[in-house]
């Protein structure tokens, strides 16, 4: 899929590239930053994954074919998977081109940063960009030079393709990567929806088996259209945004910088990034049935207030991330 425009006028020309059907960081960089063509490489080969190296062949030499048709003069490549910024990095070898790479999390921490040739591909890299400043100490300390570009605000459009009913307080619950099916999170938001019969619930993204027992108050939505997501997030009371995966203390979250854009009141998990972004109007629970309980019922009396509270957060977002903004666009003599 190809997003984003190709402006005039500039004097350079940028290319963005995501091997993922869809993320909302690179889609909003592209429309405020990297002004130029979006390519998301989400295909897949098959469902087993002994085809995985051939979709990374494929979509390695596609990567390379997008670059030579485009004729960019600077590249924007997300990592994970690694071999989307080493594809990028080989064909730099055999011509001037310059890159960027987004560098995530687990690009970082987890097993994309042991990949042959990844740490070679963040060095020569005109710049790698980084969510924090816990991951551009850990870089720095491999001797990869980075700066810290948060998450910008996305830019929604008003939308009514999910209306939610009226007359009732209506929570959307953005399900994340690395949520356990059972067991977990998921269970003890069921358990609280039970308990409040006078609210709707409703999760939103993906789930491997969808609970067989809930109250009727809980609706699972699976997957959402783009129009359908945003619409859903500004017709919401409020948003619920629960993080399991390990490294969740060093993890950005996306769904919280969009609920913060379509500024709803917030109840998002205690990490110490989370304290540092959204303290100051989010609520933050630790994953007990008490603690979310009590935030939910606090959120429903109170939402004036934390309404208010969380344009005090954006503002700080805002005025945080253009900091981060001109100091990149300094490192890369953006137009």
């Amino acid at each position: 899929m190809t997003v984003g425009v190709r402006p005039k006028n500039l004097k350079k020309k940028y290319l963005s590239i995501v091997w993922m059907s869809f993320h909302r960081r690179p889609f909003t960089l592209s429309q405020l930053v990297f002004r130029g063509p979006l390519y998301f490489l989400g295909y897949k080969i098959g469902k087993n994954k002994l085809l995985r190296p051939v979709e990374y062949v494929l979509k390695f030499l596609h990567t390379l074919g997008i670059i030579f048709l485009e004729k960019p003069s600077l590249v924007i490549v997300q990592s994970p998977p690694a071999f989307a910024p080493i594809a990028v990095m080989f064909y730099s070898l055999f011509t001037r081109l310059q890159y960027a790479v987004d560098a995530h999390t687990s690009a970082i921490t987890g097993f994309w940063f042991k990949v042959p040739f990844h740490q070679l591909s963040l060095k020569k890299a005109a710049v790698v960009f980084v969510h924090n400043r816990y991951l551009k100490g850990l870089l720095e300390a491999k001797g990869i030079k980075s700066i810290v570009l948060g998450d910008p605000l996305p830019i929604f459009n008003p939308s009514d393709s999910f209306k939610l009913p009226s007359g009732r307080f209506n929570f959307v619950v953005l399900l994340s990567p690395g949520m356990k099916q059972k067991g977990g999170v998921i269970d003890v938001m069921l358990e609280v929806a039970a308990a409040i019969p006078e609210a709707n619930f409703y999760f939103v993204g993906k789930y491997k088996e969808k609970p067989t027992k809930y109250a009727s108050n809980a609706i699972f939505t699976g997957y959402l259209s783009n129009d359908e997501y945003e619409s859903i997030l500004i017709h919401a009371d409020a948003v619920v945004v629960l993080q399991e995966r390990e490294d969740r203390e060093f993890v950005q979250s996306c769904r919280a910088m969009e609920a913060t854009s379509a500024l709803r009141p917030l109840i998002i998990t205690d990490t110490s990034l989370n304290r540092e972004l959204f303290g100051q109007g989010a609520v933050l629970v630790n994953h007990e049935f008490q603690d979310i309980y009590r935030a939910c019922t606090t959120v429903m009396r109170n939402r004036d207030k934390y309404i208010e509270g969380i344009k005090r957060v954006r503002k700080l977002l805002e005025d945080r991330w253009q900091n981060e903004y001109n100091a990149l666009k300094e490192r890369l003599s953006i137009d």
